[in-house]
């Protein structure tokens, strides 16, 4: 890269990478998943008992008691893909999108302040994996199940 490239990548605010990088690119979409089913059940499905047990507590799972019908359900919100793996000195550009849930404060742990993200939006975040380690990203308000993790491999 010559030194006009290089001055005008740091004027845009991009650090230029060394050159045996890689640009590592991701889509991590904010799902929820729902099950529901019945205290009397059906024909298809045999009657299941509303749990005693307590969940955690972050809005992150969500329950909801049997109804005059028997009928209850649960949902959990995730990112998808939960886990990504790049190699240190890669480029990561994480494509944050807002699939469902109105909205989602979303933190990537080291990598700036959290951002919101609405249903249709696509936020951008990037950076160099410059250390090997684990990089986490979470949504502040959906603890403790939406959660992921970037796996940065040391150089060989």
């Amino acid at each position: 890269m010559g030194h006009t490239s290089r001055a005008i990548l740091l004027l845009v605010g991009l650090a230029a990478l060394p050159a045996h990088a890689d640009v590592q690119e991701f889509y991590v979409a904010t799902v929820h998943l729902d099950g529901s089913t019945s205290t009397k059940g059906d024909g298809s499905h045999p009657a299941e008992p509303f749990p005693a047990q307590e969940i955690p507590s972050g809005g992150g799972l969500i329950r909801k008691s049997p109804n005059a019908e028997g009928a209850w359900s649960i949902r959990a919100f995730v990112f998808v893909p939960q886990q990504l793996v790049v190699r240190q000195g890669d480029e990561v550009v994480l494509h944050f999108v807002g699939v469902q849930g109105p909205s989602h404060r979303i933190e990537v742990v080291g990598q700036g302040p959290a951002f919101e993200l609405r249903r249709g939006e696509v936020r951008t975040i990037r950076f160099q994996a410059a250390e090997p380690g684990v990089t986490a990203f979470r949504s502040i308000d959906r603890a403790p199940t939406m959660q992921g993790q970037i796996l940065v491999l040391a150089k060989p």
